[in-house]
């Protein structure tokens, strides 16, 4: 297929990575939902804020959100934090390095902790609660926003036309969701790769008091899931 023939490019990813950039907005971690040195800052957030934070985010435990590998890197790796300036989900920082644009997608920061499930807004009461407010969270931006058009850089290492639109699709699994046609409150999806994940589309934000489902964000405007 010529690059001319590319209408535009839509980038999602796995869920939980997270990438830690600094005032050039360049990679001081990039890292996968695999990634577990924040396993006792998780336990420790989950023992202070543990409530506050589901309530808000609707996700954990905390050793599973961006706030646990930011506290492990302020206390095992203070020089590289002190570096640190910005903190978004993987697809973000692609979306950045592809265009040049930074955001915080909402669906996709909600899946790691960096927004308010319920609002799609930064998550930035968290940081302050956590004394991890001085990391910033960029502006929020909805599932399906055009980056930008693709910079002649990456354009060359893909091979692909400058300028191709770069949309910021949303989180990998409510992705495979409007796959499968699962929209509409009431339905329901199971996305099946290196994990399981059944998703229940809803109308709004439910939150299970027993903590045993999380509470997502869907790309599909005024729709939310319960996984």
């Amino acid at each position: 297929m010529a690059p001319s023939q590319i209408a535009g490019i839509g980038i999602t990813s796995q869920r939980e990575g997270i990438a830690l950039l600094d005032d050039d907005r360049q990679p001081l971690y990039v890292g996968p939902n695999t990634d577990l040195r924040g396993v006792f800052q998780g336990g420790a957030i989950d023992q202070e804020a543990g409530d506050f934070i589901w309530r808000m985010c609707g996700h954990g435990p905390g050793f599973m959100l961006a706030w646990s590998k930011l506290r492990w890197f302020k206390e095992e790796r203070p020089w590289l934090f002190g570096k640190a300036r910005c903190v978004v989900s993987l697809p973000d920082w692609l979306a950045a390095r592809m265009t040049g644009a930074l955001a915080t997608e909402r669906a996709s920061a909600a899946e790691c902790g960096l927004a308010d499930v319920t609002t799609g807004l930064p998550a930035r009461s968290v940081a302050k609660r956590l004394g991890l407010d001085g990391i910033e969270i960029p502006p929020a931006c909805d599932p399906g926003t055009v980056a930008g058009g693709l910079l002649p850089v990456p354009a060359d290492e893909l091979g692909l036309d400058p300028g191709t639109p770069v949309v910021r699709a949303g989180p990998d699994t409510q992705v495979g969701l409007v796959g499968l046609g699962t929209g509409e409150a009431g339905e329901a999806g199971a996305m099946a790769g290196w994990s399981g994940a059944v998703q229940l589309v809803t109308r709004r934000p439910v939150f299970d008091a027993e903590r045993g489902l999380w509470t997502g964000r869907h790309v599909v405007p005024g729709r939310w899931v319960l996984e």
